[in-house]
């Protein structure tokens, strides 16, 4: 029989042949044949026999393809430390400083554990203690967090995401709400999958208190984020404005982000050139939008502008509706809950229409004024431009 081995497994840097000599494994608190489960259990029941003691909390830092767990604080010298689960038991190892800690999976260690140890004169003693996230970030800027594949420009506020990581790719922009003290993921709040800006609202539905918003590079194996730690409200609304140049599976460019406070007592206008979206036959031209179609005996006959629910597509309420070319205005009363929607101006069909549109924030009892310009209605083809939506009084730019 023949061993092959590298030389670097030799090496104290692999390897430390101290420790390795010194070894003192952790006895097993297994039965033989007993399922894990029960072993779990039975365990718990017998560390609450023992002394309690007191720690303060366990810190769980996230890596690629495992979490980090480590006690940092309240246990007296020990000889054997496990952590339990809730489905699990884990074998805890101290470092030079005193500090126990283990790699597990991902989402092994959750809100809180039972840490079960023996000291070195056989007493036993156990704690229920929780978890706290160590956010493992790479850089800091400006109160920014960002993660190893991420990075913010201060001068230019551009956002870049980006990933080396093998069979990684990215498919959209994320924004989420997350726990402030723990990293913990609460809520999705959008998720962007084309070029363009983009508009809306959030309201908070949570306790008052520090929250993080973190937008991501969501991807199908490790994404790449930015943390922004925030004071949110509850039942308040908050606006937010992301502009992304490019999407690609290895490269996220954010060219600008922007969450900014509560909406009570102000209403935000909404700038829709440049932050629109369209439909495939639409062609746009120093901001002018021609709709065609090449479907065979399509033919528009009219504009029409209305508002929708963001999520279902559903129409909401129409504002106008014109055969004619022209310049039209109009006022708008949002009688509707307060929250983010999607304005669309769409040539209107006997088969298939083509549309404009943006998100835009409203608030509940509020007055907007709408306008456009109509330059041309044909059967083969529409334009328009000049399209704006805003609040009645002191709009913002």
């Amino acid at each position: 029989m023949v061993f092959e081995a590298a030389e670097y497994t030799f090496s104290d840097i692999y390897f430390d042949s101290k420790e390795m000599q010194s070894l003192d494994y952790n006895p097993s608190l297994f039965n033989e044949h007993e399922s894990l489960e029960d072993a779990v259990r039975r365990a718990k029941e017998c560390a609450e026999q023992y002394q309690e003691a007191e720690t303060s909390s366990i810190l769980l830092t996230a890596h690629d393809g495992f979490d980090e767990v480590f006690v940092d604080a309240g246990i007296p010298s020990a000889r054997y430390v496990y952590l339990l689960t809730d489905d699990n038991i884990f074998d805890l190892k101290a470092d030079e400083d005193g500090i126990y800690s283990t790699g597990v999976p991902h989402g092994a260690v959750r809100d809180h554990a039972v840490l079960y140890f023996e000291d070195h004169a056989g007493k036993k003693h156990w704690s229920y203690i929780g978890v706290e996230a160590g956010l493992d970030y790479a850089a800091q800027t400006d109160g920014i967090h960002c993660s190893g594949g991420a990075g913010y420009d201060p001068e230019s506020g551009e956002y870049v995401f980006s990933t080396e990581l093998k069979g990684n790719r990215f498919n959209a922009v994320g924004l989420q709400l997350l726990a402030g003290d723990s990293g913990r993921y609460l809520s999705p709040i959008r998720s962007i999958k084309t070029t363009g800006a983009f508009y809306g609202s959030y309201m908070h539905k949570e306790d008052s208190g520090w929250y993080l918003i973190r937008l991501k590079g969501n991807s199908n194996q490790k994404d790449e984020y930015a943390d922004f730690l925030s004071y949110l409200v509850r039942g308040e609304t908050y606006q937010y404005a992301v502009s992304v140049s490019e999407l690609s599976r290895r490269k996220i460019v954010v060219d600008s982000f922007e969450f900014y406070g509560s909406a009570s007592g102000k209403i935000e206008r909404t700038e829709l050139v440049g932050g629109t979206e369209v439909s495939a036959g639409v062609a746009e031209e120093n901001g002018t939008y021609t709709m065609t179609t090449e479907v065979e005996g399509n033919h528009f006959n009219k504009v029409v502008l209305q508002l929708s629910n963001q999520e279902t597509g559903e129409l909401i309420d129409p504002l106008s509706s014109e055969a004619e070319p022209g310049e039209k205005s109009g006022r708008y009363y949002h009688a509707g809950p307060s929250g983010t929607y999607f304005l669309k101006l769409r040539g209107n069909t006997n088969i298939k229409d083509e549309y404009i549109g943006s998100y835009v924030c409203l608030t509940q009892d509020s007055m907007y004024e709408w306008s456009y310009e109509a330059e041309s209605i044909s059967p083969d083809a529409v334009t328009v431009s000049d399209l704006s939506f805003c609040s009645l009084c002191d709009p913002i730019e």
